[in-house]
């Protein structure tokens, strides 16, 4: 080996620049023959030489190579210097005025800002995970590299004073947490082991969470069938062994009880049905699986009974109801009026599946509901598709089911996120459904034609308060129900007459949109009650007007009704125009609005 004379190399250090030194070597090399560079190179430390060689005797060799070999020391300055970047983001934390603090005002009460600090150790964990397994067999750093890091974050969160609000704690992003499991792997000898140090990790007296779904990727699918084997039965052995453990196991939804059924998949399909069958009151998810088992033994009593379970713990859970109801299926529908939010396939595709094996066991009044309540989940707004599974069930009781059908239905009709101008829930959808069911749709042509002809209290002009987007309507302020009918009228025709007061209509007036009472209404006779609508709105109008008085800085809603009145009755239109010139002539803002409408003042 070549002895070093360390006075020297300090002289060359102290005399030159980095940059001096990096030409003197360049110098240094491209003056040694190749035979030279070699003999250098088995004077040299291995891991020195190894990066002697691949940038001095064999240049070229590594083209294309994103980065050449570096030695031990220098591998070990970099990832030191990795982790000292953790640690002085974990040094910030802790500091009122910090970078991990949230405060856009000096007067308002700063608050923590875990996020950016998740974003920031994450932005290092992911310059560190390709350096863990050479870290790791470097020994220079310990096992409890990561847990040393969590403890020392969350001391730092408690140095925030208390009204900072920290009670959530922090987290791990998806590197950082890949990290802490891998490094906590490389660093146990069996399976079994690393088990339970990832426990006592996971579990460890600090506030830090950790990405479940990125643990179970490394646990369930990552790493090769053997060690997800062993590990599977070093988990089976601690459900044995430990109380808290087997409890948390037995939890659907929890990081445990995820890695465990899933490994059972692989490992052990008994086990894994058995670990279902126990979890379903709590997890409706894992009831497809069971009843599709159960078909498969071609055991229908248990198939049938799994079907009902599944149902019963989503009507429980999933269903947002009390935990404490159950399911009935004469008696408690489940409607499914908003599927992008709770909709879910499963749901729809075991109604059908249920109602199979009631046929198949001659349970026919069973299958006849359980396809009533297959369109009541799949698309309960669909009436005809509705009335005719109603139709189709000749032996089961369905009164009470189209009984609780029928309510929810017309409380959907108006059921809106923003107060509407017209009273809630109105007559008239009821009476279209009951004529429809009956198949009589000229009595609902007969009560709403009598409806029409009532005429409105007048009142005067309405009185709207509009300074606020999010007030209370009052009964001087709500529309007659009529106009929700004549919105309905007015969205058949594709080409309306009166486009601004159709305009109106649907914006103020309209219910939710529902697509079958619309088909229903085409089958009554609407020429006649779209005649009859526009003559009580045309009779009314004056009442439907909202006055300026209380509306402030925008008169939109009052420019855009006297608009409409223009359409279909221009005389009384003129004449609350004049008297608008009188009473509100300094409101500007109304002119401005009047003017935008094509009203020449």
């Amino acid at each position: 080996m070549i002895k070093v004379d360390n006075e020297r190399v300090q002289k060359l250090l102290e005399g030159l620049t980095s940059g001096q030194i990096s030409d003197l070597l360049m110098q240094l090399i491209n003056a040694m023959s190749e035979e030279d560079r070699k003999r250098f190179a088995d004077e040299l430390e291995p891991d020195v030489a190894e990066v002697f060689t691949a940038a001095a005797v064999s240049p070229g060799k590594n083209e294309g190579a994103e980065e050449g070999p570096t030695t031990d020391a220098k591998f070990l300055q970099e990832f030191r210097d990795i982790v000292g970047d953790i640690h002085g983001i974990i040094m910030e934390v802790g500091d009122e005025e910090g970078a991990y603090i949230l405060q856009e005002y000096h007067w308002e009460t700063p608050s923590f800002d875990p996020y950016t600090l998740a974003e920031d150790i994450e932005n290092c964990a992911q310059k560190l995970l390709p350096m863990l397994e050479r870290a790791a067999k470097t020994g220079e750093e310990g096992e409890d590299l990561f847990l040393d890091m969590c403890e020392a974050l969350s001391e730092s969160i408690d140095y925030y004073p208390e009204y900072i609000y920290t009670e959530e704690g922090a987290f791990f992003n998806q590197a950082a947490t890949e990290c802490s499991v891998v490094w906590l792997h490389l660093h146990s000898e069996t399976e079994a082991q690393f088990l339970d140090k990832m426990i006592e990790f996971i579990h460890a007296d600090h506030c830090i969470s950790f990405e479940d779904s990125v643990i179970q990727k490394i646990l369930v699918r990552q790493r090769p069938e053997a060690k997800r084997r062993e590990f599977y039965q070093a988990l089976c052995a601690r459900v044995e062994t430990d109380y808290s453990f087997r409890e948390e196991t037995a939890t659907p939804h929890t990081l445990w009880h995820n890695v465990y059924y899933e490994l059972a998949k692989k490992f052990d399909p008994e086990r894994r049905i058995a670990i279902a069958e126990e979890s379903l009151g709590k997890d409706w998810k894992k009831g497809q699986e069971l009843v599709e088992n159960a078909v498969a033994e071609d055991n229908i009593e248990r198939a049938l009974d799994i079907c009902y379970k599944t149902i019963n713990s989503y009507y429980r859970k999933g269903g947002g109801k009390d935990s404490q109801d159950e399911f009935n299926l004469r008696k408690t529908p489940l409607f499914n009026y908003y599927p992008e939010v709770g909709g879910d396939s499963i749901i729809s595709k075991l109604y059908g599946q249920w109602a199979e094996l009631a046929d198949k066991k001659g349970m026919t009044q069973e299958a006849e509901l359980l396809r009533i309540h297959q369109v009541f989940y799949t698309n309960p707004s669909d009436w005809t598709a509705v009335k005719r599974v109603f139709q189709e069930a000749e032996e089961a009781a369905t009164s009470a089911l189209f009984t609780a059908w029928r309510k929810r239905t017309l409380e959907y009709q108006s059921d809106c996120l923003f107060s509407k101008s017209i009273p809630k829930n109105p007559i008239w959808p009821a009476w279209l459904l009951d004529a429809g069911w009956a198949g009589e749709f000229h009595v609902f042509t007969e009560k709403a034609l009598a409806w029409f002809d009532k005429t409105v209290p007048r009142k005067g002009l309405r009185t709207v308060h509009t300074k606020s987007s999010f007030h209370t309507l009052t009964k001087d302020e709500e529309l007659p129900a009529q106009l929700s009918l004549v919105a309905d009228l007015m969205a058949l025709e594709s080409n309306p007459g009166y486009k601004i007061l159709a305009y109106m209509l649907e914006t103020e007036c309209a219910l939710r949109d529902c697509r079958a009472r619309r088909e229903w209404l085409r089958k009554t006779d609407t020429d006649k009650l779209t005649a009859a609508g526009l003559e009580f709105t045309r009779r009314n109008i004056l009442t439907f007007i909202p006055s300026p008085k209380n509306m402030s800085p925008n008169y939109e809603l009052a420019a855009g009704w006297l608009t409409a009145a223009r359409e279909i009755a221009p005389k009384v239109a003129g004449s609350v125009l004049r008297n608008w010139r009188v009473e509100h002539k300094r409101k500007r803002n109304l002119w401005r609005d009047l003017r935008a409408h094509g009203f020449d003042v």
